[in-house]
């Protein structure tokens, strides 16, 4: 089994208190209650204490990963991105140094947020409106299709900007640590009266249009991404009942 300390500014985390005291999610209120996936992520990545859940390890057994190597969890961990602004706000970073960075994007119920084109320009025509982008908008989504694609972002942007910027994330810590790999993971937590099937397969449908906007993947699954030539980066998904 794959050990894993969760920690948050220097502070261990055991147990779903000790997530929240130091990693709330933005708003408390609304996003950390039973069936919503703040909440259940704390609960799931708890729940085998100092050890990797068996849906993540098999994951990570899959792809090769050192078993040898204690892998540290953040929970809203923030890396920086192009332009001004907040950075991309991950649910949680799994680091194993020199070895992989895994980013885990947690649904129940809900989905990958806007599509770059309304990001960009709301309802408004985006065909007619290059000229009204502001700079930096312009320069923070421009920056993740070079990373990701190699061109400007005047293709594909009926994608959900929200697996961009989680991509871009995940590599640039990746490179920070040092590792060879990169796995974004999309973990659906799925309790009882607190999801809808629709709205699983429309993120699915999501995740299946970005993943299929990278290209044809080498013959064991990896991506090596225009801007991370040398991390292989793969996509992942898995649905747990809680």
């Amino acid at each position: 089994m794959y050990k894993l300390e969760l920690n948050k500014k220097g502070k261990i985390i055991n147990c779903v208190d000790d997530w929240y005291s130091v990693a709330p999610p933005k708003n408390p209120s609304l996003h950390w209650k039973d069936g919503r996936s703040a909440k259940e992520l704390a609960k799931y990545m708890t729940s085998i204490k100092g050890y990797m859940p068996k849906e993540i390890e098999d994951i990570l057994v899959k792809l090769g990963c050192n078993t040898n190597i204690i892998f540290y969890g953040e929970p809203e961990a923030v890396t920086s991105l192009e332009g001004r602004g907040g950075g991309r706000h991950h649910d949680l970073l799994l680091v194993q140094e020199n070895e992989v960075v895994v980013g885990v994007e947690a649904k129940s119920d809900e989905d990958f947020g806007k599509f770059v084109c309304k990001e960009l320009f709301g309802n408004k025509d985006y065909k007619e409106l290059f000229d009204s982008i502001s700079e930096n908008k312009f320069t923070r989504v421009n920056s993740l299709y070079n990373d990701i694609y190699g061109y400007d972002l005047y293709k594909n942007m009926e994608l959900r900007y929200q697996l961009l910027t989680a991509t871009d994330g995940i590599l640039k810590e990746a490179r920070k640590a040092n590792t060879s790999k990169a796995v974004l993971l999309v973990l659906t937590l799925k309790k009882e009266g607190c999801y809808t099937e629709k709205k699983v397969e429309a993120n699915l449908k999501d995740l299946k249009n970005f993943v299929d906007s990278l290209g044809t993947p080498l013959k064991d699954g990896q991506y090596n991404l225009p801007g991370y030539p040398d991390i292989d980066f793969y996509v992942e998904y898995v649905e747990v009942e809680v």
